[in-house]
């Protein structure tokens, strides 16, 4: 079983925070590497002169520090999650990232395997007031797989044929039954993204780090789906 990742619904975390630059130098950061992105989809384009960008978009793709905010304010509430699910610089269109707590830092390197490919960022979150409120880290994922089987009812093409250039976007009710992943992709992994399916903002992580995640009592998060694994 595997599980597309989400933020949770736990009243004392909905809508009772959220992080903003505080640096102009941090915004300047993320913009540096949104262009870097777009010089390296224009030169795979080149390259291959593949409109689908197939070759760029199967790549993994480490991010760089020089990309990412160093420092990030609470600008709402006082109190974070073990988990945040967006943050200035928390994704493109090709990766997806979420912010942690050294707790679930911890707890997730537990579980990382050597197919896994995944990066760890340290940012520092201050108050209001400019003191500081801790360190948490950026958990880049971007280990990137073709893996969800094609007999799957749960799921359709966004648009034509499943021709090898298709995407896929949930179909009905999502449950385990109707959603499948090919277990020989995914069977050694505990978190990746897969590049057909949309949304693009979501990972997906083994079930046996979900439970343990439940079972630590970490915070804010929640299954968006369940998968089966075939």
């Amino acid at each position: 079983m595997a599980v597309s990742l989400r933020d949770g619904d736990d009243p004392r975390f909905w809508n009772k925070f959220s992080l903003g630059i505080c640096d102009p130098e941090d915004k300047a950061r993320i913009q540096a590497g949104r262009d870097w992105l777009r010089a390296e989809k224009i030169a795979s384009l080149g390259k291959t002169r593949d409109g689908y960008l197939m070759e760029f978009r199967t790549a993994d793709r480490p991010w760089h520090a020089e990309f990412l905010p160093q420092k990030l304010e609470i600008t709402i509430g006082k109190e974070l999650p073990d988990f945040i699910d967006s943050f200035p610089g928390c994704n493109n269109d090709y990766a997806k990232a979420n912010m942690v707590s050294p707790r679930l830092k911890t707890l997730i390197e537990t579980h990382q395997t050597e197919e896994d490919g995944w990066q760890f960022f340290p940012v520092e979150i201050l108050n209001k007031d400019g003191s500081l409120y801790g360190t948490y880290f950026v958990w880049w994922v971007h280990k990137v797989v073709d893996g969800i089987d094609e007999t799957s009812e749960g799921v359709k093409s966004v648009s034509g044929p499943v021709d090898g250039n298709h995407a896929w976007t949930y179909n009905g009710i999502k449950s385990p039954e109707r959603l499948k992943l090919r277990k020989h992709v995914v069977g050694g992994l505990t978190a990746w993204i897969d590049f057909r399916f949309q949304p693009f903002a979501r990972i997906f992580i083994s079930d046996a780090l979900y439970q343990t995640m439940e079972e630590a009592g970490m915070t804010f998060f929640d299954a968006d789906s369940v998968w089966s694994e075939v």
